[in-house]
């Protein structure tokens, strides 16, 4: 029997006068003590849940949640290297694996490559920085294609403009022994694991959470 929580018009969220919105999102934070974690949304124009967490969501809203789902967690032994490239919000999966990584293995080999479309939708940069100070051998490269006035990387982050796949493809280290963590659109996603096998990143050492188009 359908649970009558999701058949029923909810009253309050996201409006009175609309039925249940359901949405996927991955988690942005490693596991905490308290059970809290973090979710982050991308603003979409017209879209009927993200106009309403960002102009009417307030403290004390009730959503559901369900999960979590999906089989994107990090699966490496703990010796290996790990490359993350993330497209957007896809850093928020690849963000929870991180963290935990600098919470029990701060010293371990790791790459991060997040990609933007513009300079202005970055958010958490002190995060990067923080990483970046408790393991200085992680090496953060953002890319971006557009530049906002005013942009300036964190202290120990690099940058480049262009896709995240076309600044990937001229990483000088060698990733055939590495395992790559890779998230965000579809497009991005196939372009991205096609880079990783031109440099003979064997398939069973890359792991993939794609969404959208």
């Amino acid at each position: 029997m359908p649970d009558p929580r999701f058949t029923k018009p909810w009253h309050g969220i996201p409006r009175e006068d609309i039925q249940w919105t359901v949405r996927a999102y991955s988690i942005g934070s490693a596991p905490r003590p308290d059970g809290s974690f973090e979710v982050n949304l991308r603003r979409v124009e017209g879209g009927r849940f993200t106009t309403w967490a960002f102009e009417e969501m307030k403290e004390g809203d009730e959503l559901i949640g369900i999960g979590p789902m999906g089989n994107f967690w990090l699966k490496s032994p703990p010796d290996k290297p790990l490359l993350f490239v993330g497209r957007g919000t896809g850093f928020a999966p690849i963000k929870a694996m991180i963290e935990q990584q600098i919470e029990f293995n701060p010293s371990r080999t790791m790459m991060l490559y997040w990609g933007i479309t513009d300079t202005s939708d970055f958010f958490r940069l002190e995060k990067l920085q923080e990483w970046k100070e408790k393991n200085p051998n992680m090496k953060i490269v953002l890319t971006a294609r557009t530049i906002s006035d005013g942009f300036k990387p964190p202290k120990g982050i690099l940058f480049s403009q262009g896709t995240v796949y076309d600044v990937l493809a001229k990483e000088p280290t060698v990733l055939r022994h590495w395992d790559a963590y890779v998230a965000g659109p579809t497009k991005t996603v196939r372009a991205v694991l096609n880079v990783l096998k031109e440099k003979e990143v064997p398939e069973q050492n890359i792991f993939v959470d794609a969404f959208g188009g």
